[in-house]
């Protein structure tokens, strides 16, 4: 019982713990958090990233996710620097993962030097679930 409450304790500190420190590393920092809007023309991700932000590399870009499961609201957390690096422009997209391979697909697209996997998406029923991919361009 009282691993399983530190357990608890721990997983729900760690997306605190990780903003502290991202915020602690000296260069500024952006949040912003996009519920089922992450490919919104102008206004989702991939606008936050290459508008606002535009982080010098992909190490200037953390994502987290919460969704309770299939079919539920899909809360994705952005943190990136504000570098606003002139060079740097970025590609996001939710590639589909059918369920019983996300393994095959996630290490397809991990291995490539210019991509950020970001957090996994639980689609609609009869939907595949999916992957939220950042490119470096």
């Amino acid at each position: 019982m009282r691993s399983a409450l530190l357990s608890t304790a721990l997983l729900s500190t760690a997306p605190l713990f990780f903003c502290t420190a991202a915020f602690a590393a000296g260069s500024p920092w952006l949040a912003r958090e996009f519920t089922d809007d992450w490919n919104a023309p102008g206004t989702g991700i991939e606008a936050f990233l290459n508008g606002e932000c535009r982080p010098s590399g992909l190490d200037g870009i953390q994502t987290f996710a919460v969704q309770k499961g299939h079919g539920s609201e899909f809360h994705v957390h952005i943190y990136c620097r504000r570098d606003k690096a002139a060079s740097a422009t970025y590609h996001v997209s939710m590639v589909p993962v059918d369920r019983t391979n996300l393994d095959s697909v996630a290490q397809s697209w991990a291995i490539k030097p210019r991509v950020r996997l970001g957090p996994f998406h639980f689609g609609r029923e009869g939907e595949s679930d999916g992957l939220l991919v950042i490119e470096r361009q």
